[in-house]
């Protein structure tokens, strides 16, 4: 998969990630059945909301900041 070093790198270094993808969670390696799977076509205010929802990242940075979508 051409997203594996990216994920690896992510899940190394304790930055939480999903993935929107055109695939279902099946086609995803059972180590990276934590993170959360948006399958096209995405409903984009869905998106926003799991990605506002992401746990902070290990090193300690906090929640990324949350604006609204215009």
């Amino acid at each position: 998969m051409a997203v594996a070093p990216l994920v690896e790198a992510l899940s190394a270094r304790g930055i939480p990630f999903l993935f929107a993808t055109g695939y279902d969670r099946a086609a995803l390696p059972a180590a990276w059945g934590e993170a959360p799977v948006f399958e096209k076509p995405l409903n984009l205010g869905r998106l926003v909301e799991a990605v506002g929802a992401l746990p902070p990242c290990a090193d300690g940075l906090g929640p990324a900041m949350r604006a609204p979508v215009a």
